[in-house]
């Protein structure tokens, strides 16, 4: 659910999820993106056509390091994240 329980509408599903650091909104039909978002460790082709590509990391790899270490190969999380800080350049 996006901000306020608004629904978002669907971007272009088009964009690949070709590479490490894409971010992605996931959705469970025509505009029903929301707030979530998932954050690529590599090329991510079971993505395609149903989580839309919305930006891509330019700065951070230490901090994608350090989430990617906080998650097995199944996807289970073992550490507590939070962001503090985000924006645009």
């Amino acid at each position: 659910m996006g901000a306020f329980g608004l629904r978002l509408m669907d971007e272009d599903l088009q964009v690949r999820h070709v590479k490490r650091g894409q971010l992605t909104v996931p959705n469970n039909g025509e505009n029903t993106g929301g707030s979530e978002f998932t954050i690529t460790f590599g090329a991510a082709s079971y993505l395609d056509g149903y989580q839309t590509v919305f930006g891509e990391l330019v700065d951070g790899e230490k901090v994608l390091a350090a989430l990617e270490a906080g998650v097995d190969r199944h996807g289970k999380v073992h550490e507590d994240f939070k962001i503090v800080q985000a924006g645009e350049r």
